[in-house]
């Protein structure tokens, strides 16, 4: 009955499904490695990711290391800070898309700001979380797919790169 209960509605749901796995899967390592980085490095500024989905104008993910890194801020792009003060939005999200930031445990308040979502690190090694979370984002956000073009920049990681699956460290 458990099984039943969390097998895809539909077809095309089991397809969905299957390609953000494997979409997790070509990116996640990677991206656990350089949350690592950034996490070991002492610098005091600095301690972020930054990751943009080329094929759309409007499509990032970020992190940022809070209080003495017991903490992580994730934000995803709602074009508050493009906006210009006192004109209306020029882009929204639809429906499906806030619906799935929330999902993924998003606030959908961009009144004055991004979409965020705080992860407590207290006692946690592992950066997977927030590397899914990421990733899930960019996928069920924004439509990124394995043969989307992404570019991320965290100055505390190596390089900074634009690419089709991650390219080896630089």
């Amino acid at each position: 009955m458990a099984a039943a209960m969390v097998a895809p509605a539909s077809p095309a749901a089991a397809a969905s499904a299957s390609d953000l796995t494997a979409f997790l899967a070509a990116y996640r390592c990677e991206l656990v490695e350089r949350l690592r980085m950034i996490h070991a490095d002492p610098a005091p500024d600095a301690r972020h990711l930054i990751i943009y989905l080329l094929d759309a104008p409007r499509a990032y993910v970020q992190c940022l290391f809070v209080e003495n890194d017991s903490k992580i801020l994730c934000e995803a792009e709602s074009e508050f800070y493009r906006q210009k003060a006192g004109e209306p939005r020029r882009f929204r999200m639809t429906p499906q898309s806030l619906a799935a930031l929330a999902r993924l445990g998003f606030s959908t308040d961009d009144s004055k700001g991004n979409y965020r979502r705080i992860i407590d690190l207290t006692g946690a090694g592992d950066f997977t979380v927030v590397a899914d979370l990421l990733l899930s984002a960019l996928y069920q956000g924004y439509g990124a797919r394995l043969d989307s073009r992404l570019e991320w920049e965290a100055p505390l990681a190596p390089g900074k790169g634009t690419f089709a699956r991650w390219a080896p460290f630089s």
